[in-house]
């Protein structure tokens, strides 16, 4: 082989390992996109953008036989948040509103296997007045690779 065709070799190799290496930082930053939207729709206890940044299944489980709607009209806001995070979160949460209203995402990684994610971060909400700062997981969930990620389960 001589030197051209080593370097041509060698330059093909090079972009098609920058190219893998990037595909990588899309899916993670849709999944850190997808919570963050979730946690801005929280913060405004905006139940509607809540429900629409959870999958499928999570707002079928919450709303029963009713409409998005038809359940949304049926009960107060904070009766809205309470059943919203009791489903979600796999922990007490005394106060659903001061959740909602004060937790923060510092992203720190995404795992990422088809149309399953976990990703990690901590998350700080205050409880009672007091500052809680916690180890998290988001479990997400979409159906094909063209969709969104949703929110389907916060691990605190």
């Amino acid at each position: 082989m001589n030197r051209k065709n080593l370097v041509k070799v060698i330059t093909i190799v090079l972009v098609f390992v920058c190219v893998l290496s990037l595909t990588g930082c899309g899916p993670k930053t849709d999944c850190k996109n997808s919570v963050l939207a979730f946690q801005a729709a929280a913060n405004e206890c905006d139940v509607e953008a809540m429900l629409a940044a959870m999958t499928r299944d999570a707002v079928k489980e919450l709303r029963g036989s009713n409409t998005v709607a038809e359940y949304i009209a049926s009960k107060t806001t904070d009766e809205l948040l309470t059943q919203i995070v009791n489903y979600l979160v796999a922990s007490d949460i005394e106060n659903p509103r001061e959740f909602c209203e004060t937790f923060t995402l510092e992203y720190d990684n995404a795992d990422i296997r088809d149309n399953y994610a976990a990703l990690y971060g901590i998350v700080t909400y205050t409880q009672n007045g007091e500052l809680v700062t916690v180890d998290t997981i988001f479990d997400l969930a979409r159906e094909n690779v063209s969709e969104l990620w949703k929110v389907n389960g916060i691990a605190l």
